[in-house]
């Protein structure tokens, strides 16, 4: 994916996350995104490191 692309997908979910879920931590949502693409076909990675995101997302806000 080009970078031009990625920072387009990143736009749109901070603007969706903007007007709709301000609430949801932005890092958590590009982290999420870059373990997605990072990852390419492998799902079993992939999901780890949705966890560890979601992790540390909790821990910031000290849920966790």
């Amino acid at each position: 994916m080009q970078k031009t692309e990625l920072d387009d997908i990143r736009a749109v979910i901070r603007r969706i996350r903007d007007q709709r879920h301000p609430e949801l931590d932005l890092n958590f949502l590009n982290d999420v995104l870059d373990a997605v693409i990072d990852s390419g076909e492998d799902h079993a990675l992939a999901q780890r490191r949705i966890k560890e995101a979601a992790d540390a997302a909790l821990s910031r806000a000290g849920k966790h």
